[in-house]
């Protein structure tokens, strides 16, 4: 940093903790039935602040955790620096802090992270999932970080017009159908699924199954009731996350009980962990599956190579 930015940057901060001592006394006085314009005061600030605001500053955030409330108005101008590509990383990290250390905005700032980590737009959402990941186990956001992530993966499954009940094939009535379709995921950002918009509903789900791995059967799960064409197109973004588990035990354990109608996906899987460089287990798992599992040849045979060079190492 510069002299001249270190120095703007000090004067910055004395400049906020004026405002703040300012900005608390015009609430304090508003609580007391005295003269007070707290919320107009301080969008005023807001507005002179922002066309000075460095990339990469953090004196927004703790200026506004220093408030002793936090206006609506203000949450608005943080998504709108989110959405401006020359500042979001200013606004994702005041949104962070206001989700970390004033609970009662965390609903209002969460959802607004929540459904950023939708948006068309790879950069902006990329830093959204990189803001609530971070919460993910462990915090008391998680749960809900956790819960969006799926309500977003589901919205990729069809609604089926058929069921299974004990055993055999039912009609499910209209109604049923008309509820499931009702429950959709608060997101400005998501249009119609189709295979171009796949990435937009996993990358916060993959994301979190980096971090809580038993999130990998909710993948299968949801596999199961995608259209093909929106199957080969989540295949087509597995290699990453895929590579980044490596054969851990929760990765091989589904594998070796993943639920019918899932098979493609599985031993999608189980190709990009052969490629890789993998381990005796996994030779085991695929022994384990192609004995129990009815498996399409078709599906086995590209693995079939990749197996074989496992072995072949592992026996030298």
């Amino acid at each position: 940093m510069s002299l001249d930015r270190r120095i703007g940057f000090k004067a910055l901060i004395v400049r906020s903790k004026f405002a703040s001592v300012w900005l608390n006394e015009e609430w304090y006085n508003g609580k007391l039935g005295r003269p007070a314009q707290y919320a107009a005061n301080l969008d005023a600030v807001i507005a002179s602040y922002l066309p000075k605001v460095d990339a990469r500053d953090k004196a927004l955030g703790a200026f506004l955790t220093s408030l002793p409330e936090i206006p609506q108005s203000v949450i608005s101008v943080l998504e709108s620096i989110c959405l401006d590509v020359e500042r979001s990383i200013v606004g994702f990290l005041a949104l962070r802090e206001l989700v970390e250390t004033r609970p009662p905005v965390r609903a209002q700032t969460l959802d607004i992270l929540l459904q950023l980590c939708t948006h068309p737009d790879l950069k902006l959402r990329v830093m959204a999932i990189s803001t609530v990941k971070r919460w993910v186990p462990g915090s008391p956001m998680s749960a809900e970080v956790i819960g969006y992530g799926l309500q977003v993966l589901k919205r990729l499954t069809s609604v089926r017009t058929k069921a299974k009940v004990e055993g055999e094939e039912e009609d499910v009535k209209m109604e049923d159908v008309q509820e499931e379709k009702k429950e959709d995921v608060p997101s400005r950002y998501l249009g119609e699924v189709s295979p171009e918009t796949v990435r937009q509903h996993v990358e916060l789900i993959f994301a979190l199954s980096r971090r809580q791995q038993d999130l990998l059967e909710h993948i299968f799960q949801a596999y199961i009731g995608m259209q093909a064409e929106v199957q080969d197109a989540l295949e087509s973004l597995l290699t990453p996350l895929i590579q980044s588990l490596g054969p851990t035990r929760e990765l091989l354990d589904q594998l070796a009980r993943f639920p019918p109608g899932a098979e493609k996906l599985a031993l999608k899987v189980l190709y990009i962990l052969s490629g890789a460089g993998s381990s005796p287990v996994l030779v085991n798992v695929v022994k384990t599956l192609m004995a129990e599992r009815d498996l399409n040849p078709k599906f086995v045979i590209p693995i079939i190579g990749q197996l074989d060079k496992v072995s072949n190492s592992i026996s030298q």
